[in-house]
């Protein structure tokens, strides 16, 4: 290894003598350093990863096997997107598996739903049953791919008006449109599937309760995917039950008498969230609904392909460790069991 220290003292010694020659060169040379650091400074501080999850692998589950008997299988694909099988029906919770690069939100450069990275990562967790599609709420890191997997897997589509309009962009037929209704349950083969009026995030990109007027043609900037109010989804099978809650908020009281074996529970921002909000947060979840299992969602940066596994979200995001450890805190407080899933790992649900 080369001796760092030397080689930068020689390289400042030969830059000053180049400025005493041409002091002109003084002022451009200035402006470049100064962008050197600047830059340095913002990736340290802004666009870094936020943490590494090598530091909770003994968090990681994976259950390859397939679904049998009173179980059900479910499959992480990225961010809140998920595939629930009992070995006959599957439905997906969420669809978004594009990476929509964060060059491209930076600039608001327009996005398409990229057909081979969906139907490789279909194709790899065996989504050839895929009966629903339930969207917790219209951003483009949940709804972005609905219409073009409606279309692939002959889904009915179940979301508020701004999904739906989503759908209708990318061709959906009206037959397969199904509006979320809090007042009515959804059977899809064996699963029974309540949605629950809830909240986004604070703060939420385009502003809360925005909506997508008419329907949505690609490609779009991120930008046009408004928030079009959110949802939480409770999906009960004969033997056991799941909730799936796609963003770190809550509607007081919404969840009272809900219970799930498995929640799945969006932590996005919550690294970031005062101290107060957290508590209150967890008390309106995992202490309402008082699961066997917990497995945060939303912790990845969804601006990387899930084929390269699942980084911690950015700085400029989330700070991810403290929202897990938040989240660890609560389930070891409460004698609750917690698990990460990695993109393409199982968990089985008893």
């Amino acid at each position: 290894m080369p001796d760092i220290s030397r080689f930068a003292l020689g390289l400042r010694a030969r830059l000053a003598g180049a400025v005493r020659q041409h002091p002109v060169l003084s002022i451009a040379l200035a402006l470049k350093l100064t962008t050197a650091v600047a830059l340095g400074a913002v990736w340290q501080t802004k666009i870094r990863h936020s943490g590494d999850l090598n530091d909770y692998r003994d968090l990681l589950v994976n259950d390859p096997g397939g679904p049998s008997g009173a179980t059900v299988k479910v499959t992480s694909l990225g961010t809140t997107m998920m595939l629930v099988d009992d070995g006959t029906t599957q439905i997906l919770i969420d669809a978004f598996i594009t990476p929509a690069g964060l060059l491209d939100a930076a600039l608001g450069r327009p996005v398409s739903t990229d057909p081979d990275a969906v139907d490789t990562a279909l194709d790899k967790v065996g989504a050839d049953r895929v009966r629903a599609i339930f969207i917790s709420h219209s951003h483009h890191d949940h709804a972005l791919d609905v219409a073009y997997i409606a279309n692939r897997t002959g889904a009915t589509v179940h979301g508020s008006p701004s999904t739906l309009n989503i759908a209708r962009g990318g061709n959906v037929p009206e037959d397969r449109l199904a509006l979320l209704d809090p007042e009515k349950s959804v059977t899809v083969g064996s699963f029974t599937v309540r949605t629950i009026a809830s909240k986004h995030s604070p703060n939420p990109m385009g502003g809360e309760g925005a909506t997508i007027d008419k329907p949505l043609l690609q490609p779009a900037p991120i930008s046009a995917y408004k928030e079009g109010g959110t949802y939480d989804f409770l999906v009960a099978a004969p033997e056991t039950s799941m909730l799936f809650k796609g963003s770190a908020n809550w509607i007081p009281g919404a969840l009272a008498g809900v219970h799930a074996d498995a929640l799945f529970l969006g932590i996005g921002g919550l690294g970031r969230a005062e101290q107060s909000f957290s508590k209150d947060f967890l008390d309106a979840t995992i202490g309402t609904v008082q699961p066997a299992i917990v497995i945060p969602t939303h912790w990845n940066d969804f601006f990387c392909p899930i084929h390269e596994g699942l980084p911690l979200q950015r700085k400029l995001v989330d700070n991810t460790p403290a929202a897990f450890d938040t989240v660890l805190a609560r389930t070891k407080a409460d004698g609750v069991g917690i698990g990460l899933l990695e993109a393409f790992a199982s968990i089985t649900i008893h």
